[in-house]
């Protein structure tokens, strides 16, 4: 999961609504590009870089997209492990794991 809160922040008018047309107007007009994606797999980070390119040429296609995803799949097969559920737990906090350890990211 990558979250964009800045795009939402910057582009949201008074009434909490995403402003689309002025998102895309300066994204395409190079006058707003996404900030860095901050993640653990650098291949994740650039697909994602890659599929937010305004120009749709440096898009990767479907096939391509899938393929890297089967591949991320592969490497972090060795990651994966069963959530944990904790009964007494009050406070919503993020899954571990999403800056490269088994600690959690509050």
């Amino acid at each position: 999961m990558i979250e964009r809160k800045l795009v939402f922040s910057k582009f949201t008018s008074p009434n909490s609504q995403l402003n689309h047309f002025a998102l895309f107007h300066d994204l395409w007009m190079g006058r707003y590009k996404l900030e860095e994606i901050n993640c653990v797999y650098e291949q994740l980070k650039k697909l994602i870089e890659r599929c937010t390119n305004r120009l749709p040429v440096q898009r990767p296609n479907l096939e391509e997209c899938s393929r890297i995803i089967d591949d991320l799949n592969e490497l972090t097969m060795e990651d994966s492990f069963q959530p944990l559920i904790i009964d007494k737990q009050q406070k919503v906090v993020r899954p571990i794991g999403f800056d490269g350890t088994n600690n959690w990211v509050c």
